[in-house]
C-alpha cells in the first residue's frame, strides 16, 4: 500500500518525517511517500508530486495551527480524493477537529493521541496488502508510540506563535531554476511571424502552456501560480512548471515574495505574443 503524507510549513514537515518513520516501524510493508525525502535529485519536483498524487489512494494530512489556511495542503487533499475509494485522513496535531478549514472537515479526522492514532493504524493495516495480526500490530505500536509522541510533542511546543515564513512545503519546493527575490529574465523580441501561423516562428508551446498564459491574462498581473492554476484547471505543480518554462522564454516574469509563493507578470515580449496570437480574447 502506498500512503501520501501531505505537509505544509516547517512544524508539519518535522511531524511528517516522524510519521513516515513511525508507519515504517509499525505497518512495515507500506510505501510512505512525502516530498521532502522521496523526490530524487535532478528530477522535476512538480512532476514527481503529481505522479505520487495520481498513484495514491491513501493520504495523511498533517494539520497544525500554522498551516490550516495553506492552499497547497487543501489542493493535495482534493487531489487525493479523486475517487470514491480514496481514503483521506486529516490528523490534528495540537489542534481540535473543529479547527479544520476548507474541505478537510468533510473527512474523518484523527486527533494525535494514543487511542485515536492506534485506531487509524488499525484501519490502515486492514486495508494493507499484507496485514499484521492484531496482537503483533499492537505490540509494534506500543514500541514505536513513545518516540513518536515525544518528538511530535516537542515539534508542536516549538512551533512559532506567529505565521511561519520562509519554509518550504511540498508544493513550494525551490524550483529547478532558482529564483532570487525578484527575477527579471532577459526579454527577447519575438521573431517575425508568417501570415496564418499560430505560433511565433521557431517557438512552439503546448496547448496547456497556452491555456496557462490565457489564465494569467484573465487573472491579471500579480496573480499567483496557484490562482492561475485554478483558472486554467490544471494542477499547481504543472502550473509552476509552465511558469518556469514561459519565464525561460522571456514571456513571463516570476516574482518570489520570500515565503515560497510565486507571482506572475507579463513581460512586454509576452504581452506582444498574446496580442499577436489573439490569445487574450
Amino acid at each position: 500500500m502506498k500512503i501520501f503524507v501531505s505537509w505544509s510549513k516547517q512544524t508539519s514537515k518535522l511531524i511528517a518525517e516522524e510519521l513516515k518513520h513511525f508507519l515504517g516501524m509499525t505497518l512495515g510493508n507500506v510505501n510512505v511517500w512525502m516530498s521532502e525525502t522521496d523526490i530524487q535529485k535532478g528530477t522535476r519536483w512538480g512532476e514527481q508530486i503529481a505522479e505520487a498524487l495520481d498513484t495514491t489512494k491513501v493520504g495523511l494530512i498533517v494539520c497544525t495551527k500554522g498551516n490550516l489556511r495553506e492552499p497547497w495542503l487543501h489542493f493535495e487533499a482534493g487531489a487525493l480524493a479523486k475517487t470514491r475509494d480514496s481514503q483521506i485522513h486529516p490528523i490534528c496535531f495540537g489542534i481540535e477537529k473543529k479547527d479544520l478549514q476548507g474541505a478537510l472537515p468533510l473527512f474523518q479526522a484523527t486527533i494525535f493521541e494514543h487511542d485515536d492514532i492506534y485506531e487509524l493504524l488499525a484501519q490502515l493495516n486492514d486495508d494493507n496488502d499484507v496485514r499484521l495480526r492484531s496482537r503483533e500490530l499492537e505490540a509494534r505500536f506500543e514500541r514505536a508510540w513513545p518516540q513518536l509522541q515525544d518528538r511530535v510533542t516537542a515539534a508542536i511546543a516549538a512551533q512559532p506563535t506567529t505565521p511561519q515564513t520562509g519554509e518550504t512545503q511540498p508544493s513550494e519546493i525551490p524550483a529547478p531554476l532558482p529564483y532570487p527575490s525578484t527575477v527579471t529574465l532577459p526579454i527577447e523580441e519575438p521573431e517575425p511571424v508568417s501570415a496564418g501561423s499560430s505560433y511565433p516562428s521557431g517557438i512552439d508551446i503546448t496547448e496547456e502552456e497556452k491555456a496557462f498564459l490565457v489564465a494569467v491574462a484573465r487573472k491579471g498581473d500579480g496573480a499567483s501560480v496557484f490562482e492561475a492554476a485554478l483558472e486554467a484547471k490544471i494542477s499547481p505543480p504543472r502550473a509552476r512548471y509552465h511558469a518556469e518554462q514561459l519565464a525561460a522564454l522571456g514571456w513571463l516574469e516570476c516574482i518570489d515574495d520570500g515565503d515560497g509563493d510565486i507571482y506572475l507578470r507579463f513581460t512586454p515580449g509576452g504581452r506582444q505574443q498574446m496580442i499577436f496570437n489573439k490569445w487574450d480574447r
